[in-house]
Order: structure tokens, then C-alpha cells, then sequence
């Protein structure tokens, strides 16, 4: 059938999903639901029927049954037991492109993962900072949103301006229009406010 159970502790803490927890994959004409309880994705066909399902294991990161029951009781706690053993809340990515998988997650509350399966689910590709050999700028970032061919992040404002700063302040730099220069020119002082930059990334074939 196209129904997945809840686990009936967990089926009152969230009635809602992420911005893409809910998405078709036209590559393999498959669904794909991630969710803010767990690690398991229920995959089905074009027709809506499960046919298989993906479940993440963290191991000493996994987030605790127990904790997820304890903690609606104890919301100031989260923070606190997620930073401080480095835990997996949840898969905040899960984006299909046409001979790969991009996924993105968080252990602890800013440290960044990001994979690549191949067609078969398996992983060839994890890293925990992306190397930007086009400007040398750090990406921290958070994976918002998917084309085709390319992945959206976003950052806050104020963080982008401070890691430009530290990647370039002592660098001599040659302005060119369009270039990231250029751009930390125009908008230096927009940055220092409650923003957020875009940063597209194309993924490679």
C-alpha cells in the first residue's frame, strides 16, 4: 500500500514537514518523504505504492527514541543534549538529481554533512565542508532548494559578511563586475543587517 505507520509515541510532536519533505523524482519516477521525527525515507512508485524504504544510521549520533519522547516535556534541553553529543536531529535534504542523490544533514546544531548516493542508494561522496575553488569563501550553508541541475543555499547575512571578512581582509583583492567583490562592495552594509544571500551551485554530472 502507500501508507507508512508513525511511530504512535512520535505522532503528536509534528504536524508539519519540511519546505521539500514531501517531493517526485521524475529520474526514477519515485516519491520520496523525509521526515522531522526519524531517518527513515519511504520511497514509492510513480503510482504511490512503497516499495522500498532508506533508513539512515548515525550510530553514537543517532538521536535517542527515548530523548525525542522526553524532550516536548523539555524543549530548553534540545539544544543542549544535540550540541553536546553531536546528535542527528533529522535529514534536512534529500534532493534526486538524474545519476545521484544530494543529501544534507546536521550533527550537533552547525556542523555540516553533505553526500552524494549513486543510483542505488549507496554513498560515494561525504564531505563535512565543501571546497570552493572558485573564490576561496567558506560554505556553511544550508541547502534550500533544487533545480535540474544545481543546489540553493542559503546564509545569514551577518555571517556571510563575517566570513568575508576573515577569508579576505588581509588578501589583496581585484574587483570584477558580477565577482564576489564586488558584490561584498555593493552590499556591505545590507550584510550587516538581518538578511539572506543565495548561493546556486551547479552539480556536476
Amino acid at each position: 500500500t502507500g501508507f507508512v505507520p508513525i511511530n504512535k509515541d512520535l505522532e503528536y510532536f509534528n504536524r508539519y514537514n519540511s519546505l521539500h519533505g514531501f517531493q517526485y523524482d521524475p529520474h526514477r519516477d519515485s516519491f520520496f518523504i523525509t521526515s522531522l521525527l526519524n531517518y527513515e525515507i519511504p520511497v514509492f512508485d510513480g503510482k504511490g505504492y512503497l516499495k522500498q524504504k532508506l533508513d539512515f544510521d548515525f550510530g553514537k549520533n543517532n538521536y535517542d527514541i527515548n530523548k525525542r519522547k522526553e524532550f516536548p516535556e523539555n524543549p530548553r534541553k534540545v539544544n543542549t543534549y544535540v550540541m553536546e553529543n553531536n546528535i542527528v536531529q533529522h535529514i534536512n535534504s534529500f534532493f534526486p538529481f538524474k545519476n545521484k542523490i544530494f543529501v544534507h544533514f546536521f550533527s550537533g546544531i552547525r556542523n555540516s554533512h553533505f553526500l552524494f548516493l549513486d543510483n542505488n542508494f549507496d554513498v560515494i561522496y561525504h564531505v563535512d565542508e565543501l571546497e570552493n575553488d572558485f573564490d576561496g569563501m567558506k560554505l556553511k550553508l544550508w541547502s534550500w532548494a533544487y533545480s535540474e541541475n544545481e543546489i540553493v543555499y542559503y546564509e545569514e547575512s551577518s555571517r556571510f559578511y563575517s566570513d568575508y571578512v576573515e577569508t579576505f581582509n588581509d588578501r589583496k583583492v581585484t574587483i570584477e563586475k558580477g565577482d564576489i567583490h564586488d558584490f561584498f562592495r555593493n552590499n556591505k552594509e545590507k550584510l550587516k543587517e538581518e538578511k539572506h544571500v543565495l548561493v546556486v551551485m551547479k552539480v556536476k554530472e
